[in-house]
């Protein structure tokens, strides 16, 4: 049962085990389908924030952050 889940779902990285970044990856933007209006537009206020303050800073790395919280919600 268990390999049928990680081939399913593709958790699992090329030695077999189960990836924490792949679950992460594939269930976060699932909650955030679910969660209420409000909570979830919160979260992208949020994210909007972080993206223009990252902007302000010389740090490529707040940027490259951002655009990943960004894709995993869905903020574009």
């Amino acid at each position: 049962m268990e390999d049928i889940v990680k081939n399913k779902y593709n958790i699992a990285d090329k030695e077999g085990s189960v990836s924490m970044n792949k679950i992460l990856a594939k269930l976060l933007p699932l909650i955030l389908t679910v969660m209420s209006p409000e909570i979830k537009k919160a979260i992208i206020e949020f994210v909007n924030k972080l993206d223009e303050m990252a902007k302000k800073t010389p740090n490529k790395w707040d940027d490259i952050a951002v655009d990943i919280l960004k894709s995993v919600i869905n903020t574009d």
